[in-house]
């Protein structure tokens, strides 16, 4: 049995019961066999024509929706007018109790998609062929016209007969002197690489859509590819709108020429030099059919193949345009019918950015703002359900677009891609699921809201869609997740979504700036808008970040705090003020708000990766790794885990440990640039250079970074190749451009010159300017002990003594067991001549954690190379 259910929004109200076991009239309900976001469908017993049945009960949010109640009684009645032998039938509609239930054939059997993995002949594909030319015929002569042909949608039972579903949700195609059409306003919501040109193009269309989309499915059958499947929605709709597709006989020599011909007129762009109607398509395959017996000649086979030659676009049908989004919503029924459990056991989902046709930087950044809040709101559920979700946050940071970087970067093995289209009256979310190693589309469904309901409506339903397409129900006490906001204003919903879709590219000073307009414009229409107030100070923190200026970072302190007192049972705002205070050095309030942060919401990364943050800065190593591991224990199949941890133990001087777990993080992450970076920068610390160099040059491959290029610069530096360190640190400086923290790219950038014969004084340039931007930054957060040794460095590299020693002396204070705060405290009085506090200094930094190795090459210690002591500390 393929049949399951209808995928559309639900209204996030708590599910019915089960209906298993229950009688409805003379149906004695059995298994429920699929659930999606129109309701149920159950296998069910006739007891009055002794009959399975499938029994498909509409969803609360439907059945309680005028317009489409009347609509999908108008289309059931009109297609249960439609009885052949392969097509599944409508045999009733049932209303009881104000519930609506749609009573349907029920189909033993494989669908076409499942029926490919095993080998075809010809004449078992022109058998195929006719019958469903012949479901065809028989929808011409009722009026019908099926709008999503596709090999998921034809079943095939164990007899070999063919019984196309989704007729009962098919459109009506008049009965008038005129040429009858799906006008406008019924168009249809199908699947984008199935649909004829004139339905991408919003033009009127009639049954010669679906002689179009089944041509598509005899070149699949024929030669096990795509004609038109592209690297995206908008190639794939280009290349049906615009190019032919390659020959059969490229991939199959064998197919009749006659065939050919066939399957060409199919695919005509233009209607009119397609079949008239489907009855001249039967004719034309029965002449093939006769003249061309080849019992044992068989078709490319689907099994050995790589899935993605079969890729599925994803339902981007919102993407046609706002005409196309309103009949899709008249149609709402025209849905694709999912099959309730995705193969993965373990899902670990990448949110990618929704796509939109919306030129206005105002709808692009909704529909920015959708997709990141969704995804937000899937994270809330991972602490109960087996499914985890990528942060969006770092989803964006590393401009992750498609699947196959979803999958590379973050090691996701499910990708959502979606799609938003606005129109006057309604806003349509289109998505599709996809399996990121086949890039092969896994489920389907769509969400449409009035404009009236909002974007508030829209998220609650995409959020049970989504988890319903996963293969995962919502339990009842779960579902107050849906409803997340804490504002009833949909105008202030709607402004917070686009300001999280500005401040998703907040480098920029003109996104940020409309970011923070639009926040201020939420908490205007609605004063009490915790999540915005939140989301305010985020941006203002940015704005600091950005410009350095200290008047930012109190706006933002006061913002968050306005958050957490609006509403201090989210987690919002005390996420964002334990943000600020870790930005400040306030470390010890940083903690308790992370804490709080935890217990109201136990999933968020953010939380646990600031609270650690926390802990460290005050010393607490021990609470830091235990909060690391439960991150990982949150996120397993989630690399960032990993490298959290690998980080804390590199910074603690646990090479081996941190080796470990960056080597987990490749395994998880194979094509993560990081992981590669990381794990070279272990090995410079264990002194296996010739080791670090190749994993280096594999992480700048991959992607060009600042770490990247920078830990292949310190390899050289240590190497005594400075020339090549000062090369490569340039590289980073280019990258990093003029970020907040270039400082320290600055600082190394100047210790590479100042090595080199002849090239002092323009280290000594360097150096002050690295001495001003580490002092600016300081007088924000007084305890950053790191920072405060660092500039004291740069004072000894200048040998300015007094400053130097002032700042080493208090970045020792702040944090004495901090490696780079003792190693530079080391290197300050070498630099100085002060031997004997050097060398005092080294076997406190070994202690900390340092790596002799870079005690031994590093060249500020040179002078020292004849001291017993020195070489004792200098031995692994």
């Amino acid at each position: 049995m393929a049949e399951s259910f209808p995928s559309a929004g639900s209204d996030g109200r708590d599910a019915d019961e089960s209906l298993e076991g229950a009688v409805l009239g003379r149906f004695l309900i059995g298994k429920r066999v699929g659930r999606g976001g129109m309701g149920e469908v159950y296998r069910a017993q006739d007891t009055r024509l002794k009959r399975t049945v499938a029994l498909k009960r509409l969803a609360p949010s439907l059945r309680n929706d005028p317009l489409y109640r009347r609509r999908f009684l108008e289309e059931a009645e009109r297609a249960s007018r439609l009885t052949h032998p392969h097509v599944a039938a409508i045999y009733d509609v049932i209303e009881e109790n104000h519930e609506i239930f749609l009573v349907m054939e029920f189909v033993e059997g494989e669908t076409l998609r499942e029926r490919l993995g095993r080998p075809v002949t010809l004449d078992a594909f022109l058998d195929l062929g006719t019958q469903c030319s012949e479901a065809l015929m028989g929808a011409d002569e009722a009026g019908l016209v099926h709008g999503d042909i596709k090999p998921e949608n034809i079943m095939l039972t164990e007899a070999g007969q063919v019984k196309i579903l989704d007729f009962g949700l098919a459109k009506n195609l008049g009965h008038s002197s005129e040429k009858s059409t799906i006008d406008r306003a019924g168009s249809f919501a199908g699947t984008p690489a199935y649909m004829a040109p004139e339905l991408l193009m919003e033009k009127p269309a009639d049954g010669r859509a679906d002689i179009f989309s089944l041509g598509v499915v005899f070149y699949e059958v024929l030669t096990a590819h795509h004609p038109f499947q592209a690297e995206n929605f908008m190639a794939t709709c280009d290349r049906i709108r615009r190019e032919n597709p390659a020959p059969i006989k490229k991939f199959n020599p064998q197919a009749p020429a006659d065939l050919q011909e066939v399957v060409d007129k199919m695919l005509a762009k233009e209607p009119e030099r397609r079949y008239k109607n489907a009855r001249e398509l039967l004719q034309d395959l029965r002449y093939v059919q006769q003249s061309n017996s080849h019992p044992e000649l068989v078709l490319p086979s689907w099994a050995p193949e790589p899935l993605w030659k079969r890729i599925l676009i994803p339902v981007f049908a919102s993407m046609l345009g706002a005409a196309l989004l309103l009949g899709a919503f008249e149609s709402s029924a025209i849905r694709r019918w999912i099959s309730p459990e995705p193969p993965l056991k373990r899902k670990f989902l990448a949110v990618l950015p929704f796509t939109t046709l919306a030129t206005d930087p105002e709808r692009r950044a909704f529909t920015d703002g959708v997709g990141e809040t969704l995804a937000m709101r899937l994270t809330q559920l991972t602490a109960t359900y087996p499914v985890e979700v990528v942060p969006p946050r770092e989803l964006h940071a590393k401009s992750v677009a498609d699947a196959e970087q979803a999958r590379k970067l973050f090691g996701a093995n499910l990708a959502l891609e979606g799609s938003l289209a606005q129109s006057d009256h309604l806003i349509r979310v289109s998505y599709s699921l996809v399996d990121t190693a086949t890039r092969r589309q896994v489920r389907a469904d769509s969400v449409t809201v009035s404009d009236q309901s909002g974007a508030l409506l829209l998220e609650d339903r995409l959020v049970e869609s989504v988890m319903t397409v996963l293969g995962m129900e919502l339990k009842p006490n779960d579902r107050a997740l849906l409803h997340a906001s804490d504002t009833a204003e949909p105008a202030a919903y709607d402004d917070y979504l686009r300001g999280r879709g500005f401040l998703q590219d907040n480098l920029k000073t003109a996104s940020l700036d409309t970011a923070i307009g639009l926040f201020q414009s939420a908490l205007e229409k609605d004063k009490g808008y915790s999540q915005a107030s939140a989301a305010l100070g985020e941006a203002y923190w940015f704005k600091y970040s950005d410009t350095g200026d200290q008047q930012w970072a109190h706006r933002s302190q006061e913002s968050c705090q306005l958050a957490e007192t609006q509403a201090d049972n989210l987690p919002g705002g005390h996420i964002c003020l334990g943000v600020v205070y870790n930005g400040t050095g306030k470390y010890e309030d940083a903690v308790q708000e992370f804490q709080k942060a935890l217990s109201l919401d136990s999933t968020n990364d953010d939380a646990f990766r600031g609270l650690a943050f926390a802990y460290e800065k005050l010393n607490r190593p021990d609470d830091a790794e235990r909060t690391f591991r439960k991150a990982i224990e949150l996120r397993p199949r989630y690399w960032a885990g990993c490298a959290w941890l690998g980080g804390f133990y590199f910074r603690h001087g646990r090479y081996d440990e941190a080796a470990r777990m960056y080597s987990e993080w490749i395994a998880l992450s194979p094509d993560n640039y990081l992981g590669y970076s990381d794990l070279g920068a272990v090995y410079v610390e264990q002194g296996r250079y010739s080791e670090a160099i190749p994993q280096f040059q594999r992480s700048v491959d991959i992607n060009p970074t600042v770490d990247g290029y920078g830990n292949l610069a310190t390899v050289y530096f240590y190497q005594g190749d400075f020339a090549d360190a000062v090369r490569e640190y340039k590289q980073a400086i280019e990258i990093r451009g003029a970020a907040s923290d270039s400082h320290t790219e600055l600082g190394n950038l100047a210790e590479a010159y100042y090595w080199l014969p002849d090239q002092r004084e323009q280290a000594k340039e360097l150096y002050r300017q690295a001495i001003a931007l580490g002092e600016k930054f300081l007088k924000v957060n007084p305890r950053d002990a790191a920072g405060m040794s660092y500039v004291g460095l740069y004072h000894a590299m200048l040998m300015e003594r007094g400053p130097a020693q002032s700042y080493s002396q208090r970045a020792l204070q702040l944090a004495p067991d901090d490696l780079d705060v003792s190693l530079n405290a080391a290197k300050i009085a070498a630099q100085l001549g002060d031997k004997a506090g050097a060398l005092a200094a080294i076997a406190h930094a070994r202690k900390s954690g340092v790596s002799p190795f870079v005690v031994r090459d590093d060249p500020v210690f040179r002078p020292l190379a004849s001291d017993l002591q020195f070489q004792k500390l200098a031995t692994p």
